[in-house]
C-alpha cells in the first residue's frame, strides 16, 4: 500500500466510518469495522428505546430504572453454510446503583434473522422473544428464573430465551465502569463458539466460555448484528465503545491493532 493511500484510509477511520478495512496480516476483509460511533456511521444502525450514539459511543441505556435500547445494523451479513463468524467489541457499564450498589441488568451482543427489536426490559435485556437469534450476554444481575449462577457472569441464549443454554462467571467486575475486550468466534467446522474477555485490547489465549453448538440450527444465513441492554428495579449505564464484525471465522481472531488505522477508547 502507498503511503498516500495510507494515510487515507486512516484519515477515513480516524473519524469513524463503518466501511471495510483491508488487516495487514492474513485476516482478509473486514465486513463491518466500528473503531468509534459517531453521527457519520449511526444512520446505519437502527436503534429503539434508550439507544443514541453520543460522544463517539453507542450508549444503550442511561443510569435509570425500567429502560431498554436495541442497536441493529440495517445491513444483514450472509453467514457460510456452517454460520461462521468473528466479532470483537469493547463496552462499558457503569454508574450501578440499587442493593450494594449492584447495578442491572447487562448488555447483550446478538445476532438474529429479523430486524425487529423488542422492548424487553430487566433480566429480558431488549432482546427477548428475539425469534432465530444468538446471544451473548454480559449479565449482572442475578435472575432465580433463568437460574443464573451469580450477578457477574457471561452467558450463552438462544432464540430470545433469557434463560442460558450455558454459563461462565466473569474475571472481572463487568460494571466497575472500566473499558472491558470481547471477542466472539464460531467455527462451524468445530461447531464450537469461543466467548474471550479481557481488560485490555490483546485477545486472550483460553476462551472464558467455549460451548458446542451447531449454529444452523438456530441462525438461518442471513443475519442482522447489534447490541441490546435494559435496566430494571436496579439501574447501570450500558455502553458500547467499538465494534468489529467478520461473516467469516478468523482463526486467531479479529486483530484490531493489525489493522490500518490506531483506535483510542475513553475512559
Amino acid at each position: 500500500m502507498s503511503k498516500l493511500v495510507s494515510r487515507c484510509v486512516t484519515a477515513l477511520f480516524m473519524i469513524g466510518y463503518a466501511l471495510p478495512v483491508e488487516s495487514s496480516v492474513s485476516q482478509g476483509r473486514i465486513a463491518l469495522a466500528v473503531p468509534s460511533f459517531t453521527n457519520e456511521n449511526a444512520v446505519l444502525l437502527q436503534v429503539t428505546g434508550d439507544a443514541l450514539v453520543k460522544d463517539g459511543r453507542l450508549r444503550l441505556t442511561r443510569d435509570e430504572h425500567h429502560l431498554s435500547g436495541t442497536a441493529l445494523y440495517h445491513t444483514a451479513h450472509s453467514l457460510g453454510d456452517n454460520r461462521s463468524f468473528s466479532a470483537y467489541f469493547a463496552f462499558r457499564m457503569w454508574r450501578p446503583s440499587g442493593a450494594k450498589e449492584l447495578g442491572a441488568d447487562g448488555l447483550v451482543f446478538v445476532l438474529q434473522n429479523n430486524l425487529s427489536s423488542l422492548p424487553g426490559m430487566g433480566q429480558d435485556m431488549g432482546y427477548r422473544g428475539a425469534g432465530h437469534s444468538l446471544n451473548i450476554e454480559f449479565d449482572t444481575f442475578q435472575n432465580g428464573a433463568n437460574k443464573d449462577p451469580d450477578s457477574n457472569h457471561v452467558g450463552v441464549n438462544l432464540d430470545g430465551n433469557s434463560a442460558s443454554v450455558s454459563t461462565v462467571k466473569a474475571p472481572v467486575i463487568l460494571n466497575d465502569g472500566k473499558v472491558y475486550h470481547a471477542w466472539v468466534d464460531y467455527d462451524g467446522d468445530q461447531h464450537l463458539l469461543e466467548v474471550r474477555l479481557s481488560s485490555s485490547a490483546e485477545r486472550p489465549t483460553d476462551p472464558l466460555l467455549a460451548y458446542t453448538m451447531d449454529v444452523t440450527d438456530v441462525l438461518d444465513s442471513d443475519v442482522f448484528v447489534g447490541f441490546t441492554a435494559a435496566t430494571g428495579g436496579f439501574r447501570q449505564q450500558h455502553e458500547v465503545h467499538s465494534f468489529f464484525f467478520h461473516n467469516e471465522l478468523i482463526s486467531d481472531g479479529i486483530d484490531t491493532s493489525a489493522m490500518e488505522y490506531s483506535m483510542e477508547l475513553g475512559q
